[in-house]
């Protein structure tokens, strides 16, 4: 009996109960979907919470990650430079002393010598050889000096060129000593 009574309503009516039923159709479908769209935000907010905080978590390890590499780079430069200083200072304390061979020399000089200048160089393998300019007062005092110097056990030869021997008095003199480099003052 039903289907007869449809035909009763009024067309004008019939399209405006059709009208009706789609807008509460689809407000219905509007309110599902809504519904689950705030669900689904709901659901999915704690674990954006969690990213979030766990974002901030690493990026905070991450500089302090930078910043210990950072530290250990100045660090490692550091120790670097006093390592190769350590190098240095150890290399030089092996060398053997300029200023103990200049006194040697000054503590050989005597009344009559007068010594002008002292020349010491190193070289890879130790010191080359000393020169030593000055004066002397007379050629007995030089060929002493000389002696003097080739007395000293660190000293392997002393070259005096004759020529330094040509003047009696007030000699100037230019002497070559070659050090025994094994031995140290």
């Amino acid at each position: 009996m039903l289907p007869n009574m449809i035909n009763l309503i009024p067309p004008a009516a019939k399209k405006s109960l059709k009208f009706e039923y789609w807008i509460r159709v689809f407000s219905v479908w509007l309110l599902i979907w809504a519904t689950t769209l705030v669900i689904g935000a709901s659901l999915l907010f704690p674990t954006y919470v969690l990213i979030g905080t766990q974002i901030t978590a690493f990026s905070e390890s991450a500089a302090l990650a930078s910043e210990k590499v950072d530290n250990y780079q100045n660090v490692s430069k550091t120790l670097v430079q006093s390592s190769q200083q350590a190098r240095f200072a150890l290399d030089e304390s092996e060398l053997p002393v300029i200023s103990n061979y200049v006194n040697l020399f000054r503590s050989l000089e005597g009344s009559d010598i007068v010594i002008d200048k002292i020349d010491v160089n190193r070289g890879e393998t130790g010191l080359q050889p000393i020169q030593i300019s000055g004066e002397a007062k007379s050629r007995q005092s030089l060929a002493s000096f000389r002696d003097r110097i080739v007395a000293e056990e660190t000293v392997m030869e002393v070259d005096l060129p004759i020529s330094n021997l040509a003047q009696d008095k007030e000699i100037a003199f230019n002497l070559t000593v070659l050090l025994n480099n094994e031995k140290d003052i």
